[in-house]
């Protein structure tokens, strides 16, 4: 915890390396939590409870096992912990709750869209070749439409149940100066 004139939350959960079949579940999540105003983060948090300006998830390909982030700023006055409460809540929802074929097909559309707009100029080409090469080799770009495809929503629930569990996570939290009466933190030297 530290002060700050923005309350902002980030949580951290461990994620999957490009080379775990759970980082396509992985990929799906963050597109099914915060990708758009559809997104479950996004319409539950700022939408409808009004606890958050803003949302977002974020997730990389990586060649070894990291991060899943979700992070965003509070409005003033809210509780951090209420905030928290509604995060887990969403999360819990992939585990426990339906996973509409229109929300997947949503999830999925943003994922290849994603990746092919990746493409989109001979420079961007080259960076993503190089990249993927040296993530996974090149069979990652040819295999990828058909592994996103793939996913289903028991794929989803099992690495949500693997990866996105509060107990394996970190938490960062700033909380405003203002509300919370604390003596703003100075930088160590």
């Amino acid at each position: 915890r530290r002060t700050s004139h923005v309350p902002r939350l980030l949580w951290a959960f461990p994620a999957p390396s490009v080379h775990d079949q759970g980082h396509y579940a992985i990929e799906m999540i963050d597109k099914l939590l915060s990708e758009g105003k559809l997104a479950r983060l996004y319409s539950r948090l700022v939408e409808e409870e009004r606890v958050m300006s803003s949302v977002m998830t974020e997730f990389d390909e990586t060649h070894d096992p990291y991060l899943f982030f979700i992070r965003g700023e509070l409005q003033p006055d809210v509780d951090v912990g209420q905030v928290e409460q509604l995060v887990a809540a969403e999360i819990d929802r992939l585990l426990d709750g339906p996973l509409p074929d229109s929300e997947l097909r949503r999830a999925r559309n943003q994922c290849l869209s994603q990746f092919l707009a990746d493409f989109e100029t001979p420079l961007d080409q080259a960076a993503q070749l190089g990249l993927l090469e040296t993530l996974r080799g090149f069979e990652y770009w040819n295999s990828y439409v058909g592994r996103i495809e793939s996913v289903s929503a028991d794929d989803i629930r099992a690495a949500a149940n693997n990866y996105l569990r509060p107990e394996g996570s970190t938490k960062g939290i700033l909380i405003n100066e203002q509300s919370s009466g604390a003596e703003p933190h100075a930088p160590e030297a």
